[in-house]
């Protein structure tokens, strides 16, 4: 169904960093995103990832200020794999768990995006804009499909990241150190909070560079 939806081949680069460009969504509301699908999930029985996914999209994107092409969907980075997978994982399995999060997601966007046909296991992604509520969506029903829960330290959260997100990616070049110094970059109330773990020093630079 989504096979072709993403394709490689095609690689033009919008500019978010604008926050005037009229081919992407404002990236500003990608943390208002991470928060409405979280609370949704979690009105759902789901556990509270909110953290993670902005710690996420620090690490992968500086929260959307990167250059997002077409290739990696959203502030999370989003690849085709990882999109075909959810799709394969919801539609192969009527009625399972990632399908009921299929439907959760798709009556909220409906609603959200005032789309009343839109089908979030049945979209080119490369048309959407980089919809961080889209992209929230689709990153929660990822993680949901991980069995193993998302810990609650920075390290275990930087390790998760590492493990089972940034090592689908091709050429994947993240690490975990780096995964903890733009978390705390971008939310540095955490070295004083939750997180108690070792720390590095902030890094303002670019993901992966």
């Amino acid at each position: 169904m989504a096979d072709n939806n993403l394709n490689p081949m095609e690689q033009k680069v919008y500019d978010v960093s604008s926050n005037d460009n009229p081919v992407n969504y404002n990236q500003t509301n990608t943390l208002a995103a991470i928060d409405a699908v979280n609370k949704l999930y979690g009105d759902a029985g789901y556990d509270d990832v909110a953290q993670f996914m902005k710690n996420m999209a620090a690490t992968e994107s500086n929260i959307g200020q990167d250059d997002l092409g077409d290739y990696s969907f959203g502030a999370f980075q989003i690849d085709p794999i990882r999109y075909k997978d959810i799709v394969q994982r919801a539609v192969e399995n009527p009625g399972s768990s990632a399908s009921k999060r299929a439907d959760i997601a798709n009556t909220f966007l409906r609603e959200q995006l005032n789309r009343p046909d839109f089908n979030i296991l049945d979209l080119d992604l490369t048309k959407e804009g980089h919809n961080p509520y889209i992209a929230s969506a689709l990153t929660r029903m990822g993680l949901a499909n991980i069995p193993e829960n998302v810990p609650k330290t920075l390290q275990g959260q930087a390790d998760y990241w590492k493990k089972y997100w940034n090592s689908y990616a091709e050429n994947a070049k993240g690490t975990p150190e780096h995964f903890k110094s733009q978390a705390l970059h971008h939310f540095p109330e955490l070295e004083e909070g939750a997180f108690l773990d070792e720390v590095v020093n902030p890094a303002s630079q670019r993901a992966f560079q």
